[in-house]
């Protein structure tokens, strides 16, 4: 009833000419409500103007769609052109918050192939940044098909608006923490924070400041994390934003974690889980899952694992969101080995390391890296082990991880463990444990399975006093325990 209604008004306003007239007149209002859903959907008001773009999303494409229809007319190309790329800018949050990721990549790339985006430089520089993070988010290339992540930094910063250049820059290196690019994404998310700060602009601050701990997190600086995640956190309560409370949450959670509060973990994690759910933001929906599956493989539930992880896999893919589909996939693989499905942690890790090859992210394979290096020594292939631990330890020491320069140590000790070497191995996993507690963040009991079984081996052959001297040798000289093995 309400097709033939609207369908008759239409050919109406046709009949009299004003069919045109209307439409324009439609896109510009709808258009105000994208640009006024920039401030609206950052705070307070989120959950209302989530619920209010989720009602107009109809009347927001079909504006969309008159824009670029208009500016496909030559005698008024380049002020519609302008107009579009303003409304794919300022509604790109929107579809990054509920998880359109396909929708934005289309609509963001059909707008800048419009005539005279090139003459639109801010806002040509936003959609760059929009379009470029979302590629990376799904898991693709960015190029030939679309700006690389440099490139569309190099634009941000063109932006005259500091607001707006903050912001664009902030999403890149949001995006970059995300799938685990640390050198770019701690640049930007730094020159991000700075704007923020110097405008005022303190949901920027603190969204930047949040980024910044996972690098923090990864270079062992735990206290400076977690105080910067509670800052962080404190804003955004203040502000009530749901999403950015869901943020702070992941580095508190991950805290922790490390160091064995496995109840704080969940409290943390099922916490954003409700506000995810509450809001419909389906990528923290997958991620949430996914944390609290990692909880319940450290509190030794697998099966509940299992479960977890398969349920936050299925949300990813729902929503295109390949990083949410990767982290589950990593928790799959975790849980899969701790059961002895060898073959299946093992088919889960090469797709792991073939995505980070994909969207040229090497950095992120330490972890599965040294799991397929675990993988190797449990089937008995003490050289693959080796090489796989070494190239793992290699890449820790080139991103500054001393926690995954721990885990690498942990598994050549079973790698040198398997082919009889058992005194280096000790000196490994002394180590490896001097490595981890000179962070503050020695290994939990529920994390120490590797290294207990590897010591059961080398305690087996030489003995608890040999070891133990062997061990203490190897925390004493931590450079020269790991210099022996190559990486």
């Amino acid at each position: 009833m309400l097709e033939s209604i609207a369908e008759y008004c239409l050919a109406q306003l046709d009949a009299s000419g004003e069919l045109n007239a209307a439409r324009a007149a439609h896109a510009l209002h709808y258009a105000a409500v994208a640009a006024e859903s920039v401030t609206g959907l950052r705070g307070s008001r989120q959950e209302r103007w989530l619920s209010r773009l989720s009602r107009d999303e109809g009347n927001l494409r079909t504006a969309m769609d008159t824009l670029a229809s208009q500016a496909s007319q030559a005698s008024q190309a380049s002020g519609h052109t302008g107009q579009a790329l303003e409304l794919a800018g300022d509604l790109a949050w929107y579809w990054l918050l509920r998880g359109r990721l396909g929708e934005a990549r289309r609509r963001l790339r059909s707008t800048l192939a419009l005539e005279g985006a090139a003459s639109h430089a801010d806002a040509r520089a936003t959609v760059l940044a929009w379009l470029a993070g979302f590629d990376l988010l799904s898991g693709e290339h960015s190029r030939p098909f679309g700006p690389g992540t440099d490139e569309a930094a190099e634009a941000a910063r063109a932006i005259g608006t500091p607001a707006a250049r903050g912001r664009a820059l902030w999403f890149l290196g949001y995006v970059l923490a995300t799938v685990g690019d640390p050198e770019r994404g701690e640049r930007l998310s730094r020159e991000a924070l700075e704007l923020f700060r110097a405008s005022g602009d303190r949901w920027g601050a603190a969204a930047a400041l949040c980024d910044l701990t996972t690098y923090t997190l990864a270079s062992g600086q735990l206290d400076a994390a977690r105080e910067a995640a509670r800052e962080s956190a404190a804003v955004f309560a203040e502000l009530g934003d749901g999403w950015g409370q869901v943020q702070a949450s992941f580095p508190l959670g991950a805290l922790a974690g490390i160091t064995g509060d496995y109840e704080e973990a969940r409290g943390h994690h099922e916490r954003s889980l409700d506000i995810a759910r509450r809001l419909g933001l389906w990528p923290e929906v997958s991620y949430q899952l996914s944390w609290l599956g990692r909880v319940e493989l450290l509190t030794g539930d697998l099966a509940g694992a299992r479960d977890l992880h398969e349920q936050a896999r299925r949300v990813a893919v729902e929503h295109g969101f390949r990083p949410g589909e990767m982290y589950a996939r990593t928790g799959l693989a975790l849980g899969a080995r701790k059961e002895g499905d060898l073959d299946t942690a093992y088919e889960h890790l090469l797709a792991l390391r073939e995505w980070h090859r994909l969207v040229d992210l090497e950095s992120g394979n330490t972890l599965i890296l040294a799991e397929l290096g675990f993988v190797a020594e449990q089937r008995g292939d003490a050289t693959a082990a080796r090489a796989l631990h070494g190239e793992s330890l290699a890449l820790a020491r080139k991103v500054g991880d001393p926690r995954a320069c721990a885990l690498a140590l942990e598994g050549l000790a079973g790698a040198h463990a398997l082919t009889g070497e058992y005194e280096k191995a000790a000196r490994l996993l002394g180590a490896a444990d001097r490595e981890r507690t000179a962070v503050g963040a020695p290994l939990p009991p529920a994390e120490r399975g590797d290294v207990e079984r590897v010591t059961a081996v080398i305690t087996a052959a030489i003995g608890v006093a040999a070891f133990a001297a062997e061990h203490r040798l190897g925390g004493e000289n931590t450079e020269s325990a790991a210099q022996e093995t190559p990486a």
